[in-house]
């Protein structure tokens, strides 16, 4: 399968001041995340070398399906809960769950008002690519993340997971930095088992608040990329050569990409 992503999506409109994203850092996702295959969509746990894996260069081109070269667990990860809403439909809404430092392609909206010729103002509505971003970083209602078709899912919401009182079991707010009502998550089945459920303020100002799980990623030849969840983008295991700002992505240098 090949694919080409709207070459408009990867131009880029000025560099930020570059960090490099540590090679021993490591984003991950929990058991249960949907890894699109060339079989359709599979656990990631279950994840195997040789396994095909739709991908894309890491400054965009055309998909293909790429081998696993290496699969990956690390224990005792804390998770980000991510929102993420497709168009305006609230019935469109989706979550992931990944650690803090995994990178997800990352594209900036940005509002403003122009003046016509008839003196009224009109809203202007801008996209800038601005590339790798760690998911900790991933700024609700102003950063989009790319699908697999090249269209962009807006963030709604991006909190840690706490630890709760269960085994396996995290709680995150229902509203961003709102910590009276949450949703609970059994990761031990990937299943949502509650909502509207008060925050325990005990966890929250514990000295150990968040939720710690074994957690999985992968490395994917030549392009270094795969598709999770309803489909969107994220980097692979190895990130040498790729540029991370906090909030500020950008692209990856392509001479020191491996």
């Amino acid at each position: 399968m090949k694919k080409n992503i709207p070459s408009e999506i990867f131009k880029t409109f000025g560099l930020a001041e570059d960090i490099k994203l540590p090679s021993q850092v490591r984003g991950c996702f929990p058991a249960g995340t949907r890894v699109w295959t060339d079989q359709g969509p599979k656990p990631i746990e279950q994840i195997q070398i040789g396994d095909l894996v739709l991908s894309q260069p890491e400054t965009g081109g055309a998909q293909q399906y790429k081998r696993v070269v290496k699969t990956l667990v690390h224990d005792d990860k804390t998770l980000h809960k991510i929102y993420y809403r497709l168009g305006d439909d609230t019935q469109s809404e989706y979550v992931l769950f990944a650690t803090g430092n995994h990178p997800f392609w990352v594209v900036k909206e940005t509002v403003s008002w122009e003046e016509r010729d008839d003196g009224n103002d009109v809203e202007v509505v801008t996209h800038m690519p601005i590339g790798w971003v760690q998911a900790a970083d991933l700024e609700r209602g102003w950063h989009l993340v790319q699908l697999t078709d090249g269209t962009l899912a807006r963030v709604m919401y991006n909190s840690p997971v706490y630890r709760t009182h269960q085994p396996g079991v995290g709680w995150a707010p229902e509203l961003q930095d709102n910590f009276e009502r949450g949703s609970l998550m059994d990761f031990n089945s990937y299943n949502p088992i509650g909502n509207q459920i008060p925050g325990d303020y005990a966890i929250r100002y514990s000295d150990d608040p968040y939720l710690k799980l074994r957690v999985y990623n992968l490395e994917v030849e030549d392009y270094h990329t795969y598709y999770v969840g309803k489909g969107v983008w994220v980097h692979n295991d190895n990130c040498v050569g790729v540029k991370l700002m906090n909030g500020d992505g950008v692209l990856p240098i392509p001479s020191e990409v491996p």
